[in-house]
């Protein structure tokens, strides 16, 4: 039995590898350079670490549960068109941005 708790702890952990894995490249190196790739390793760990602090934090309890690749698709892509007019720049979006808008708030409450 307590062999059973000590892996099950660890199963769990290898949850979490695969989602830093397939979430944020985690096992991917875009450089040559050891020190660029460290740094770049480090920010990717950090990033992760905030998704996890943000879902723990302003996530309902079922959103929670989503992956990092589904919190992308759902609550932050949002396709834009960058356009300047009457020398100001801004982002045209799509209509249904304010209906995603409101759906991103709500799963955060």
């Amino acid at each position: 039995e307590d062999v059973w708790h000590f892996y099950n702890f660890r199963g769990n952990a290898e949850n979490h590898i695969k989602e830093a894995k397939y979430g944020f490249a985690i096992d991917r190196f875009s450089s040559q350079n050891f020190n660029a790739n460290k740094a770049l390793q480090g920010l990717k760990l950090l990033a992760y670490n905030l998704l996890l602090l943000y879902k723990h934090v302003a996530l309902q309890p079922g959103v929670r549960q989503w992956t990092a690749g589904r919190l992308r698709r759902r609550l932050f892509h949002l396709p834009g068109i960058l356009v300047r007019h009457a020398r100001q720049w801004s982002i045209r979006l799509p209509v249904y941005a304010k209906h995603r808008s409101l759906i991103m708030l709500h799963a955060a409450t």
